[in-house]
């Protein structure tokens, strides 16, 4: 090591940083192997795929390959039923923004737009899919996501060289443990402060884009004998050479050592091919654990728990198939001298005579194959053991049988709901990272996007539209969380449910939003003209707060408006502001007017209510209906037709 120990060795010079960084790596592996963890890595890894490894065949062992091998993967089984019930959950992104006026819910709703966009055409989905599947069987799984700059479409040229300049993308991509490079003496994976992560890249694209490097490039091996040992590959795929070389790219958090933060990406100790500071925020790079180890850099899974138990299962099962393929065809035994030949027994339906031999018995078969009944109770309770400790039920893998024909559906969601809660770490930190990342995505694209570009996401009715946007249109999110969906929306009759109360409530006013609750207990149809009308109203009392007034016209929701318009004058500052409360007033007053005045069908069809008073009753009343009575003295009035009576006249005159 000719490398200066007295400086910190991200910060050395070109000439010797990537030596200290190889050093680093050396230094990982060499623990991995002491300490065992890479051998118990490749168990559970062996283990999972054990069927492709084997060649999908009962195979021979032993001096004479007389034992027969048979492997029951139910390892394999509840860990891809434990992989299937934490994808199932329904995740939506949910973006905050700094504050709520109308540009940042607006920026929210195309960031979670954004969001699924990536999720999809970008692959996020596929990698966050590996790094679970990683988490489970090897205790980690990492996902990176970086900023690609020849990524995406041309919208330039170099004026000096005529390269092409691209507009640059996200990327991502996942890491199984051996190729995130760590101190390992740190006690917590958030107190590290740097990573290596390890790629293997066509080294002659390498060449093209690293032309001084040509000849150091070729001279490194192909042998993938020496690559794989970053990577799990059975031995089938090591047997040829390819072009991949490893990359090793470091990240370095910024801190007081390294203000800048660090990135240097390099092939061996002779060839780096970049050192400068850290281009992220932080470092964009995120790791699923089944859960934590309370001691180790490491995670810890339910694998290790499982694989022995597999083991163990897996020499019961060996066992029987020897016994079964050795004696498993039945021997005859006959006293000597009964005259049975070899001959007599093949075949079927034949005579078969013996020559009675004094004290001895007739021909008879010999069965050796007979299994002892206490080694199939053995297995079974293998199996049951693997169940137990993984929290995975029968109901879980499928097997009904060992539930009774009489218990009832709630009762099975019951013990399915069980299988869930027992994954409830893995479930958190799956959606915690899927959440970091979603958070890196919106981070990263604010930092680089600054030409403008296309996506395509999800518009009115869930209906996919072309949408340009810059870093710019995202600078009011600074974070994104993940909703959990509904869990009764994953089966139909929970669908069927939900939609049901849409419809009894009026949320769905449509069949085709009933039709998207019903299929895919998405409540985008049903919510979207509410948020839309939502984040009018928010824009009408920002307009009206600045002085620029707001215009109504008639077929807004007006309950709705005047609603919501309300509650710009709630505020004691409001009230004391006279122009503000004027002109919010007027406003009202128009959706008021609005609704005395628009013809009551089209009201109707908006559902909205009604204002308009009758037609004034002519005096009188219509034809053939009695007169109306005076509001103002309904008594005298009433009074006034009653036929006072004829009475005698006085015979003295009146004074």
């Amino acid at each position: 090591m000719s490398y200066d120990k007295d400086i910190y060795f991200v910060n050395l010079p070109d000439n010797q940083v990537a030596e200290a960084c190889m050093q680093k790596i050396d230094d990982y592996f060499s623990f991995l192997t002491r300490s065992g963890q890479l051998a118990l890595w490749k168990t559970t890894y062996n283990a999972y795929y054990n069927s492709e490894i084997v060649g999908g065949q009962i195979y021979k062992t032993g001096s004479q390959n007389e034992y027969f091998n048979l492997n029951v993967n139910h390892f394999r089984s509840v860990l891809t039923t434990l992989k299937g019930m934490i994808e199932q959950q329904k995740l939506a992104f949910d973006s905050k923004a700094t504050n709520t006026d109308v540009k940042s819910q607006a920026q929210a709703i195309l960031s979670n737009g954004l969001l699924e966009y990536y999720a999809k055409e970008k692959s996020l989905e596929d990698y966050t899919s590996e790094g679970l599947e990683s988490a489970i069987v090897l205790s980690e799984g990492w996902i990176f996501s970086g900023w690609n700059v020849q990524a995406g479409k041309i919208y330039g040229y170099h004026p000096e060289t005529n390269a092409p300049i691209y507009e640059g993308d996200i990327v991502y991509q996942s890491y199984p443990p051996t190729q995130v490079v760590r101190d390992v003496t740190k006690r917590k994976p958030s107190e590290n402060n740097w990573y290596i992560l390890i790629d293997f890249v066509n080294k002659w694209d390498l060449m093209e884009q690293f032309p001084e490097y040509r000849a150091q490039l070729l001279d490194i091996s192909n042998d993938n004998f020496e690559n794989n040992k970053y990577r799990f590959y059975a031995a089938k795929h090591m047997e040829a050479s390819n072009d991949d070389v490893p990359v090793f790219t470091l990240f370095h958090k910024k801190c007081p050592s390294v203000p800048n933060g660090k990135e240097i990406k390099f092939v061996n100790k002779d060839i780096l091919l970049g050192n400068g500071a850290l281009p992220y925020r932080h470092i964009p790079l995120r790791a699923i654990t089944t859960s934590k180890h309370l001691a180790s850099n490491f995670g810890y899974t339910l694998a290790y728990d499982l694989v022995i138990i597999q083991e163990a299962l897996n020499i019961t099962d060996s066992v029987i198939m020897t016994n079964l393929a050795t004696y498993g065809c039945q021997n005859i035994i006959s006293t000597r001298g009964a005259n049975v030949s070899a001959e007599s027994l093949s075949g079927g339906l034949n005579l078969i005579e013996y020559t009675p031999v004094e004290g001895g018995a007739p021909p008879a078969g010999l069965n050796l194959a007979e299994v002892p009944a206490p080694l199939f109770n053995h297995r079974g309770s293998l199996v049951q053991d693997i169940q137990l400790v993984s929290g995975i039920n029968a109901v879980s893998r499928g097997d009904m049988s060992s539930l009774g024909k009489t218990m009832s559906g709630s009762a099975m969601a019951l013990i399915q709901n069980m299988a869930i809660q027992y994954a409830n770490s893995l479930q958190k930190s799956y959606i915690r990272t899927l959440g970091d990342i979603a958070t890196d995505t919106i981070m990263i694209l604010r930092d680089f996007a600054k030409v403008p570009r296309i996506a395509m996401i999800s518009g009115i009715a869930n209906r996919p539209y072309m949408k340009e946007f810059t870093g710019d249109d995202l600078d009011k999110i600074n974070r994104v969380e993940i909703d959990v969906g509904n869990a009764m929306a994953q089966t139909l009759a929970g669908r069927v449910d939900l939609a049901e109360k849409y419809i009894q409530n009026g949320w769905a006013k449509s069949p085709q939003e009933y039709t998207q609750v019903l299929t895919t207990g998405r409540l985008d149809a049903v919510i979207e003209g509410a948020q839309r009308i939502n984040l009018q109203i928010r824009q009408e009392n920002e307009d009206l707060a600045n002085g620029k007034g707001a215009i109504a016209i008639a077929t807004d929701p007006h309950v709705e408006h005047i609603i919501g318009h309300s509650g710009l004058m709630d505020g004691l500052d409001a009230r004391h502001n006279p122009d503000l409360m004027n002109a919010a007033t007027a406003h009202v007053q128009e959706h008021i007017n609005f609704l005395k005045t628009v013809d009551p069908m089209l009201l109707t069809i908006l559902k909205q209510p009604v204002m308009q008073m009758p037609p004034p009753m002519p005096m009188g009343g219509p034809s053939g209906a009695p007169e109306m009575l005076d509001a103002a003295k309904p008594v005298e009035q009433k009074a006034q037709e009653i036929n006072q009576p004829n009475l005698p006249e006085s015979p003295i005159p009146l004074q």
